[in-house]
């Protein structure tokens, strides 16, 4: 059984329809009986549902009875996930979720030893952003296992826009995600200090540094140095950016950033789908001083590959040979070039697995 918690988000309902397609068992749970009980009827097999609130600790247990595996969609994760997750760990029940808030996936490694005890198998990241990168980096390993020394990930979105959740998520991650890899350790940095351009083909990409849990992911099972994160904007964006973002990071910090998700909490639900937009990610790898061509992942409509992506996660705990336990990245069980095989079916292409 597994149990989709969220269900009623953006994110939540897309993934309870990918379930419902795949034919797996499952529940929805959230804070709206009404709610759950209209999407329940909106689904095929017409799953049971549960009335849990991430906010409220009595009503967290009923989420881990019954069930072999949690898919977690209720964020900020920095303010609410740990206490999910933490419980998935004591009770080695198998946990995912849809975060890219990487001061809280920072913190899911000390949850190793826990889990590797209970049996449960913790796959943090594994949406859209993260696990596509992870994958295309444990696709493209080198044969002889030397180390890297750098990997930079580049996310050209092309305007694509964003739920409330993914909004709420992306302030608490600029507030609380002041971390870096670089040279096989951890260091404090600022997000947005840092800008740099690409140039691929005909293409320019001005960027500038973000957050993001590849620094983590990618570390587990990857030898490498040094992560960068990038995301692509105007010249003019990249230009203020080193100036603005670190200083608004700090905002975050102050007594507006409550303010902020307050305001984003008040706005109305979202109903519609989003414009679906195409992106690209673009996986650098520099070995002994010199700059792979890139792998390159094409796609569209992140918010659809993030349940695909999801339920293929879900679908791989819950067969009954699966076996692995720990905090592990999104690859560890999607694999790599496997993973895209499958992939191509969503309307993802992968390119240059062969640099």
């Amino acid at each position: 059984m597994i149990t989709l918690f969220g269900a009623t988000g953006y994110t939540g309902r897309q993934i309870a329809h990918v379930l419902d397609q795949q034919g797996l068992e499952f529940r929805l749970a959230g804070r709206s009986e009404s709610r759950l009980s209209e999407l329940s009827a909106s689904l095929q097999r017409k799953p049971p549902f549960l009335v849990a609130n991430a906010g409220y600790a009595q009503s967290i247990p009923a989420l881990f009875r019954d069930t072999r595996t949690l898919i977690n969609c209720v964020g900020p994760f920095t303010d609410l996930g740990e206490k999910i997750l933490g419980q998935a760990a004591v009770n080695g029940v198998h946990y995912l979720d849809t975060t890219n808030e990487l001061g809280f996936i920072y913190r899911v490694q000390s949850y190793q030893r826990l889990a590797a005890q209970s049996g449960a198998a913790i796959i943090p990241a594994c949406a859209f952003e993260v696990a596509l990168a992870d994958c295309a980096a444990c696709a493209g390993v080198d044969p002889t296992g030397r180390s890297l020394d750098e990997i930079h990930v580049l996310y050209v979105l092309n305007g694509q826009q964003s739920s409330p959740g993914t909004q709420r998520s992306a302030l608490r991650s600029l507030a609380t995600s002041w971390v870096v890899y670089r040279d096989g350790t951890w260091k404090g940095q600022a997000p947005g200090s840092a800008t740099r351009p690409f140039q691929h083909g005909g293409g320019k990409y001005p960027s500038f540094a973000i957050p993001s849990s590849e620094s983590v992911t990618i570390p587990a099972h990857l030898p490498v140095q040094s992560i960068y994160t990038w995301m692509a904007v105007t010249p003019l964006q990249a230009f203020f950016a080193p100036a603005v973002i670190p200083y608004f990071s700090r905002f975050l910090r102050s007594i507006a950033g409550p303010w902020l998700q307050a305001w984003i909490n008040r706005r109305p639900r979202l109903e519609q789908p989003l414009t679906a937009s195409p992106f690209q990610i673009f996986v650098y790898r520099m070995k002994d001083g010199e700059m792979q061509p890139p792998i390159i992942i094409t796609g569209i409509d992140p918010y659809a590959l993030t349940a695909r992506i999801i339920g293929e996660a879900a679908r791989v705990l819950e067969s009954p040979a699966f076996d692995q336990k720990g905090v592990l990245p999104p690859s560890a069980i999607l694999g790599g070039a496997e993973f895209f095989a499958k992939a191509r079916d969503w309307g993802v292409s992968i390119q240059g697995l062969g640099g």
